[in-house]
């Protein structure tokens, strides 16, 4: 990913950052400036937070500070659409904030490495956990980002194409399902936060397509994505256990094989927040997937 920040080979940082840098490092908290700059910047990308402010000098090489392309990997991966020169300061802005933030708590006590983000980073974590941690997690908000986007570009791809051929939207996206597109995005660590991304995606797959209606029936298997993301939603959403015994049986059964195919486990109930994350992925997966079919479908010119 060497073209995520085309030919620039340093990066800066304001005088405040290198000054606060340089005060940590001098207490031995870090081994050495650069260091500190990483695990800011992972922090800044995994919260979500920039600092923009204040003129910018050179600071490091960008071979140094990212030797192994992880930052430029996620950068490009949250935003595609942006020029070289843009990603490069996008990356700056969240490592000014991280390293105004790290400062700041080391300052008034609170620096604990454990507690930098909500991240389940373990009790004895080190420096280089606490970064490889926040690496991750950015990488994984940019894998999610970029699903996202895709599915949404999709759906779009799908109802123009259907339109063009004199048909109706096969997905109509009322005001009130795009806003649920945030919740598709977000990842999800607890059960609320899957709980909010299934709602999403049955309004916007299920409900969208008139109950499934205006899907082609050759998409309709047992295992399709879109009678799993109602499967699921009733385990979340209604009481299971009315209806006779059999039929409950039943339905239990489709949905301990669902979760034993996402995340190797048989029941809603017994996920972590590992399990989530890996299901959320999984899942956003499976259902571009099946929208890059609809539309080789829609585009055939017999149908």
């Amino acid at each position: 990913m060497n073209s995520a920040f085309g030919d620039i080979r340093t990066l800066p940082a304001s005088e405040t950052a290198k000054k606060q840098m340089k005060q940590i490092v001098a207490k031995d908290i870090f081994d050495e400036q650069r260091d500190l700059w990483k695990l800011g910047a992972a922090l800044g990308i995994a919260l979500g937070k920039v600092h923009e402010h204040g003129k910018r000098e050179t600071f490091q090489n960008v071979n140094s500070l990212d030797p192994d392309g992880i930052f430029r990997a996620i950068m490009f991966g949250l935003y595609p659409d942006a020029s070289p020169k843009e990603r490069a300061k996008k990356l700056v802005d969240h490592a000014e904030w991280g390293i105004r933030e790290i400062f700041r708590r080391e300052q008034n006590g609170t620096l604990d490495f454990s507690k930098l983000c909500e991240y389940g980073l373990s009790p004895k974590v080190t420096k280089a956990e606490a970064v490889r941690k926040l690496g991750e997690n950015a990488k994984h908000q940019t894998k999610v980002h970029n699903l996202s986007n895709d599915i949404f570009n999709l759906l779009g791809d799908c109802n123009n194409i259907s339109v063009s051929r004199g048909k109706k939207d096969i997905f109509k996206l009322t005001s009130k399902m795009l806003k649920r597109i945030a919740d598709v995005g977000t990842p999800v660590k607890t059960k609320d936060d899957f709980g909010n991304l299934v709602d999403a995606l049955y309004e916007i797959v299920y409900e969208g397509s008139g109950r499934l209606e205006r899907i082609p029936e050759s998409f309709k298997k047992e295992d399709f994505i879109g009678f799993v993301i109602k499967f699921i939603r009733a385990d979340l959403r209604h009481d299971l256990e009315h209806g006779k015994e059999k039929e409950i049986r039943r339905k239990k059964k489709q949905l301990a094989e669902i979760y034993l195919k996402f995340v190797g486990k048989t029941s809603l109930s017994s996920l972590n927040e590992k399990d989530y994350a890996k299901f959320h992925v999984d899942f956003l997966t499976e259902l571009k997937s099946f929208l890059l079919d609809l539309k080789q479908y829609c585009e055939k010119p017999d149908i």
